[in-house]
């Protein structure tokens, strides 16, 4: 999902295409290298660095394919 900011209509969009994960991408977040990871699912969010949220896409996505 891109965009320059995350909408309530960004995140309809990916729930109804059935995408697991958004991730948020705020001033804050560039300051500190780090991204906002929501699980669609169950709508919970958390703050990671960029790789740890990389890694943990990529362990979804071996585990659903």
């Amino acid at each position: 999902m891109f965009g320059i900011a995350a909408s309530p209509t960004s995140f309809f969009y990916a729930d109804k295409q059935k995408i697991p994960f958004c991730v948020v991408v705020g001033s804050i977040e560039r300051e500190s290298a780090t991204v906002v990871l929501k699980q669609m699912h169950n709508r919970e969010q958390h703050p990671l660095a960029v790789d740890a949220a990389a890694q943990h896409i990529h362990a979804y996505r071996s585990n659903h394919e």
